[in-house]
Order: structure tokens, then C-alpha cells, then sequence
């Protein structure tokens, strides 16, 4: 249907947020994806979601270089987030991920990570971008 390359499929497997699945980028060296997973994890947010609702539209996700504001501008609104920032780094720096929960967002959960984040769990790690 949509022409895609399996060469192109990255399992994934989260130990962290319960689940595993199949990612498929659309484009080799993009970052346009789309990825059917399964929780595996009892009681995780997933597992909570797809036992209410069944198999279904679960999250979307994009990336952004503006990350900190969105999370000062959901922080400031009592809109709730979630924030995956590494103990270690200075509050300057842009985080690598942020969730909008989906009470924030009338049902939808959204996933925001800085630039080039999600090639840790695309396939290439090593495309993630350092901060300074």
C-alpha cells in the first residue's frame, strides 16, 4: 500500500515504557516513521490506555527545537507533561523528550523530542546530535 522498503523496519523494544513493536521509516535517512507496538508491561501508560480503549491510535509524535518553551508554556498552563531530561545536564539545554498527556490535549497523547533524538530508538544512535 504504501511502497515501503523492509529494509527499513527497526524492531524496538522498550523495557522502560513496557513494549515492542515494529518501526518503519518511510524514508532511509528521515526521520518519518510510523510504528505499531504492544505493551508488555502490566499497568504502564500504555498497557492502562490499550486495556480502556483497545488497539488504536496511542500517541503522536514530533520533534522540535523549541522543546524548553513548550515545556514552560505546558508547565505555566498546569497542562500535564512529562519531562525525560538527564540528571546531569543544565536546565539550559534543551531536553530530550516531553509528553503533552492526553487530558492536555483532549484525549491525545503528544510526544515532543529535541532534533535528531529519535534516531536513538530509529535504528542509528549515532545520528543523535550532542549538546554542548
Amino acid at each position: 500500500l504504501f511502497g515501503l522498503d523492509d529494509s527499513n523496519y527497526t524492531e524496538i523494544v522498550s523495557d522502560v515504557f513496557g513494549y515492542r513493536g515494529t518501526l518503519t521509516l518511510f524514508e532511509r535517512d528521515q526521520l518519518h516513521r510510523l510504528e505499531v507496538i504492544e505493551p508488555t508491561t502490566p499497568g504502564t501508560t500504555m498497557d492502562r490506555y490499550f486495556r480502556k480503549f483497545g488497539q488504536s491510535l496511542y500517541m503522536a509524535f514530533a520533534e522540535t527545537s523549541r522543546i524548553n518553551l513548550i515545556a514552560e508554556r505546558a508547565a505555566a498552563s498546569g497542562a500535564g507533561h512529562t519531562i525525560d531530561r538527564p540528571e546531569t545536564r543544565a536546565s539550559h539545554l534543551p531536553c530530550d523528550q516531553l509528553w503533552l498527556h492526553p487530558k492536555a490535549l483532549g484525549g491525545m497523547m503528544l510526544g515532543l523530542s529535541r532534533p535528531s533524538m529519535a534516531w536513538a530508538w530509529s535504528g542509528h544512535p549515532e545520528r543523535v546530535e550532542s549538546l554542548a
